[in-house]
């Protein structure tokens, strides 16, 4: 049953927001403190913990013990910040570009087009030669030739040889790649050179690679007139963007849609729509339904990599699904917060990822004004309001399950939109007020494309390629029409702006603020029609004064 407005508000009081706010403010000041020091931090925490807890068990309640408790939570979040962040090597700031040998432990790999002898991604150093010895530990970003053999997966270890320096030595304009590598930890570059051997690492990391690689064939099936759509697909299914043609990708860019083609949210909703589909014809009850839907989930994250913004949605899933198992009714902001929590503890750098900035600003967009807004909005609409609902024949239902989707889908769009237009500016100098209609049409298609992409999948590792070859070409014309449309939509004026003065992080963050704080000024019961109109006059309001 879906929630009403007064119930969704209800549902957003979340106590773990008291965890989470002195949380993020301990990271964050470990990133800016950087290196830090930690044990003097964990042990103040451990102090203030001690303290709120023997005023807790005296009988004491109220602000002291929560200021107390808040405390020990920030400063135990700043020393497991100084204990996880990575140390960036200032030093080689200065330094030329020098020859080094480094044993590199592969935890990412980049995809590239037309490049089969040629490996990048990213990977942290386990050896070096004696006088690199305090490089051991940081990350790197390589490019390499391969020598023999076949390409590495993740978990293995390539011996190299090349040209390393730090990301900006010797660089004057802002690089969006090199930004993209410090928030992911990475300061160094190793380039012109070569691996020489692979180290296989784990059976399970090939195995994985070995149930991609017959995914990706799958989905190739009865491809051999049709190798750029196929590519779409992959790239669509499997989260390998770099499958995509450059022409393509820049259209999807422009549009606001190249979220499409990272597995998050909308792969994992269409995936446990799936598996729940599945529960209900083996008619399961709610927990075993909970369970198949949580092993399906993670069994296709793990397959397509455990990419972080895959996680990051299994993560939500797994926290809301979680309140099925213990029986208890599901509160989508709890679960959200919940799972944010769990990112940040498992990897504090998360933080300063672009993509999970994004994906939890709009999240919370659509729980505090997206989901209002659609409600708001079905609330309003009134159809055949003379004909009593018993006398409504097949058309009347359709007409107004029409005009509630078109509702819900554009209150969905909009929020979205304008949550995630601050960030997108200053992270890529780009804005797309065009993927407010631009989504509203590719979204429905890519989730069919998903859909038959499913089913082609199981048909295909079974062995039954003429289905497989069915249900893809099904696929590829659903792809050619949204490229059909991406290419269109970017050429229509306005559907796109790249502002020549750069946004600042920390005003796009002020403006995000800004916008949130728009939509908590009344409770849905008190919120009257200039409420609504709040955050896009906001973001007007900003973007005409720059």
């Amino acid at each position: 049953m879906a929630l009403t407005a007064e119930e969704l508000w209800t549902s957003q009081r979340a106590p773990l927001l008291w965890v989470a706010v002195p949380l993020v403010a301990g990271i964050w000041l470990a990133g800016e403190l950087s290196p830090l020091e930690p044990w003097p931090w964990l042990t103040a925490g451990a102090a203030f913990g001690v303290c709120a807890l023997i005023l807790v068990l005296r009988g004491h309640t109220g602000r002291i013990p929560a200021r107390l408790m808040a405390a020990a939570l920030f400063f135990a979040a700043a020393g497991w910040g100084g204990m996880r962040l990575p140390v960036e090597p200032l030093a080689w700031k200065t330094y030329p570009p020098r020859e080094a040998r480094l044993d590199l432990r592969v935890t990412s790999l980049f995809a590239a087009r037309d490049a089969e002898d040629r490996v990048s991604g990213l990977g942290t150093i386990t050896g070096t030669d004696p006088h690199l010895a305090e490089l051991a530990g940081q990350r790197v970003a390589f490019s390499l030739r391969l020598e023999n053999g076949p390409p590495p997966v993740p978990g293995d270890t390539l011996k190299t040889v090349g040209t390393l320096r730090h990301h900006q030595a010797g660089s004057e304009a802002p690089d969006p790649f090199d930004a993209y590598l410090t928030s992911q930890g990475v300061y160094l570059k190793l380039r012109g050179g070569r691996a020489e051997n692979i180290t296989e690492g784990t059976t399970a990391g090939r195995l994985l690679q070995n149930l991609l690689d017959r995914m990706e064939l799958a989905l190739r099936e009865g491809s051999e007139q049709h190798p750029a759509l196929a590519d779409t697909v992959v790239a669509m299914l499997l989260g390998e963007s770099g499958a995509l043609a450059p022409g393509q990708k820049e259209a999807y860019m422009q549009t606001g849609t190249m979220h499409l083609f990272s597995i998050s949210g909308l792969h994992i909703a269409v995936i446990a729509g799936a598996f729940l589909f599945l529960a209900r014809g083996l008619r399961l009850r709610d927990r075993p339904a909970a369970l198949l839907t949580l092993a399906g989930l993670l069994a296709y994250v793990l397959a397509t990599g455990a990419r972080p913004s895959a996680l990051r949605a299994f993560l939500m899933v797994l926290c809301h699904q979680g309140a099925h198992l213990c029986g208890r009714r599901p509160a989508p902001f709890s679960a959200l917060v919940a799972a944010a929590l769990l990112t940040l503890v498992w990897d504090p750098l998360q933080l300063w990822d672009a993509g999970f900035q994004l994906s939890y600003a709009v999240v919370f967009a659509l729980l505090l004004y997206g989901a209002p807004l659609s409600q708001h909005l079905i609330s309003r609409v009134r159809f055949f309001s003379l004909l009593p609902k018993a006398d409504w024949r097949w058309h009347h239902k359709l007409a107004e399950w029409l005009a509630r989707t078109a509702a819900s889908s554009l209150s969905i769009s909009l929020a979205a939109t304008l949550f995630s237009a601050p960030a997108t500016l200053a992270l890529f100098g780009l804005w797309s007020p065009g993927a407010l209609l631009m989504n509203l049409l590719l979204i429905p298609l890519a989730g069919l494309v998903l859909i038959a992409g499913l089913i082609a999948l199981p048909l295909g590792l079974a062995g039954f390629g003429a289905g497989a070859s069915l249900f893809n070409h099904a696929s590829w014309g659903l792809a050619s029409l949204m490229d059909v449309l991406a290419r269109a939509g970017a050429q229509l004026p306005g559907m796109w702006m790249q502002p020549a003065d750069p946004v600042g992080g920390t005003e796009a963050a002020l403006v995000t603020l800004l916008l949130f704080a728009g939509v908590l000024i009344a409770p849905p019961g008190h919120r009257s029609g200039w409420f609504w109109w709040t955050p896009p006059l906001l973001l007007a309001l900003w973007m005409g004064l720059r």
